[in-house]
């Protein structure tokens, strides 16, 4: 789930939602909805997320897909 990527990343990196929020420049109450599924990520919000957490866009847009076609 889009949403357990998220706060698995966030948490990783020992930022709180109040932290990643400010830093993305997104609500943190749009931050919390996204991470409970209340919120659909969105490209924009993705991409902000991501340049923050130093990942791709993708890897929270699509966290389940598999290039290689095996599932994960």
């Amino acid at each position: 789930m889009t949403g357990d990527t998220v706060r698995g990343l966030r948490q990783r990196q020992g930022l709180t939602q109040q932290q990643l929020a400010q830093q993305c420049g997104i609500p943190q109450s749009d931050l919390s909805a996204i991470e409970t599924g209340r919120l659909r990520l969105g490209r924009a919000r993705a991409e902000a997320i991501a340049r923050v957490l130093r990942v791709h866009p993708g890897d929270l847009l699509w966290p389940q897909w598999d290039a290689e076609g095996s599932g994960r």
